[in-house]
């Protein structure tokens, strides 16, 4: 009888106690979809030299606690140092660099739980090689030398009044134009928050450049819906920072893209294509 009693009792105990773990999961497994990291320098498949390099790591959530660096597969490294702009937080740690092939991971932990980057295979070498400057010339190029040579003196007899000729010199100048930058910018990440939603949803678009000499640049996020015709959303002067607009859309498909130029003329574009779509109900 007693066993009984305490077979009753114990049944919907257990019933219970499965359906809170059932419900923590999948509570957690939703809200680690909701954030993203990625590691923005070194690049995928970039050389560096061997020793201190700096790691520059971004997250997107409601709330970021601190970044993790993984180099093949094993903790590095970690901080709280975080800077914020929205739902974007960024962060750098410094990675003492070996010779050899690694793979770079960004960890995100946060109060959505925790979410890691893909791998980006970084080669390390001894030592870059050197590049000389623009306009440098090389270094077996040799100056040139001119060499005067006086007049000999010679004594004329002159008959006739001498003649006055006179002689116009003209110099051309050639005017000279800075060439391209061999280290141009781009788009290093594009991407939109929320994933989708209705008319009435405000869609926040970032993009974040990637390369030296920002504060020159500026970058030009486009939307366009369905097949139409693109527009321009916004103007960043700076690239140094990453450039956002916030706005609601209409009804239908969009497809947004950015567009980053340097004070030389260089343009590169991410985006327009179906990886950079979101979708608006009513």
């Amino acid at each position: 009888m007693k066993a009984a009693v305490v077979a009753k009792i114990a049944f919907p105990v257990l019933l219970l106690a499965g359906g809170v773990a059932a419900f923590a999961a999948s509570g957690s497994s939703a809200s680690t979809s909701t954030m993203r990291a990625w590691v923005d320098s070194p690049i995928d498949g970039s050389t560096v030299a061997a020793g201190p390099t700096t790691v520059v790591m971004h997250a997107t959530a409601d709330d970021v606690e601190d970044l993790v660096l993984l180099v093949d597969g094993k903790r590095v490294g970690s901080t709280r140092t975080l800077e914020r702009f929205g739902d974007l937080f960024r962060g750098e740690l410094n990675w003492s660099a070996t010779p050899g092939r690694h793979e770079l991971v960004a960890r995100a932990g946060g109060v959505a739980g925790v979410a890691e980057s893909a791998r980006n295979v970084v080669f390390v070498v001894e030592a870059l090689a050197s590049v000389p400057p623009l306009g440098s010339p090389p270094e077996d190029a040799t100056t040139p030398t001119m060499s005067t040579v006086a007049p000999s003196e010679s004594t004329t007899s002159i008959t006739a009044p001498p003649t006055t000729t006179s002689t116009t010199t003209t110099t051309s100048t050639t005017p000279t134009t800075s060439g391209p930058r061999p280290d141009p910018p781009r788009i290093g990440r594009l991407f939109h928050s929320p994933i989708g939603g209705t008319s009435a949803t405000p869609i926040t678009i970032t993009a974040v450049a990637i390369g030296p000499d920002l504060d020159s640049d500026f970058v030009i996020i486009e939307v366009r819906r369905g097949s139409g015709q693109w527009r321009s959303l916004t103007t960043c002067s700076s690239a140094a920072e990453p450039c956002t607009a916030t706005t609601s859309f209409g009804v239908g498909t969009w497809t947004y893209r950015a567009t980053i130029t340097d004070p030389t003329g260089q343009s590169a574009v991410a985006g327009g294509d179906e990886s950079s779509t979101f979708q608006i109900t009513e």
